[in-house]
């Protein structure tokens, strides 16, 4: 909740010229939870209010990342793609109909704990995208060679069951990852003949490979702010990771 309020105040506030629209995608909480009754009360008082949560019915855990990631683009692909609203998926349990009076070029994936700079990331679109890339266009902080993590106390621990091979494909790293209006329905079309993989960006990955597409690597985007950045590097940053609110 603290996250979305404080991003609608900075960077993902509505340009004023409306050529960014946001919305947020989330599960539910753990009905087991004692305060889940409460928590789903407090995010339809606050989509009332903004009108930007899209929600769909999955336990909103750091396993699920896939579901919700696949979820947004299912979502993207249907919705944001079409110059007007027409109808609801019965499955998406909040949407607004605010978001669909235009026809969207690109779209971001990014984490809430993601700095973006949308200055340099209008300027990258504008500037950088030539028309064979939105062809193909799966961008962002690309990681190469990267192995799976074996030992089982990992967070991202994969069992060679899972994932065979000692090396995934080429992927954009979680949290910022950036398609446009020709590529994000191909991920889609592509996911329905692949299960669905535990470690999102990877399964994205194996996605991108299965469609021949090559990740973008984006110079711009960061893992991590350095302690000590130089203001004129964040000016020169389109984005970076783990910020708090």
């Amino acid at each position: 909740f603290t996250n979305r309020e404080v991003l609608r105040r900075t960077w993902a506030q509505q340009d004023e010229f409306g050529l960014i629209r946001r919305v947020f995608s989330l599960g539910i909480p753990k009905p087991a939870d004692e305060n889940s009754k409460e928590i789903e009360a407090k995010l339809r008082t606050e989509n009332v209010t903004f009108g930007d949560l899209v929600q769909q019915d999955f336990i909103d855990d750091y396993y699920n990342n896939t579901l919700k990631t696949m979820m947004g683009i299912h979502w993207a692909s249907e919705y944001c793609s079409k110059v007007s609203f027409s109808s609801l998926m019965s499955s998406f349990r909040f949407i607004s109909n605010f978001f669909f009076d235009f026809k969207a070029k690109f779209y971001l994936f990014v984490d809430d704990d993601i700095f973006v700079n949308p200055r340099l990331l209008m300027l990258f679109l504008e500037s950088n995208v030539t028309k064979s890339m939105r062809e193909s266009m799966y961008a962002g902080r690309v990681l190469y060679g990267e192995p799976p993590h074996r030992n089982i106390k990992s967070k991202w621990y994969i069992s060679p069951e899972e994932y065979q091979p000692d090396k995934y494909p080429p992927f954009v790293a979680a949290g910022f990852i950036l398609f446009s209006s020709l590529s994000l329905p191909r991920f889609y079309n592509a996911s329905k003949f692949h299960k669905l993989f535990k470690l999102d960006d990877v399964y994205l990955a194996i996605l991108a490979d299965h469609l021949s597409i090559k990740p973008y690597h984006m110079k711009n985007v960061l893992h991590r702010p350095e302690p000590d950045v130089e203001i004129e590097k964040i000016n020169e940053t389109i984005s970076a990771h783990s910020f708090t609110s």
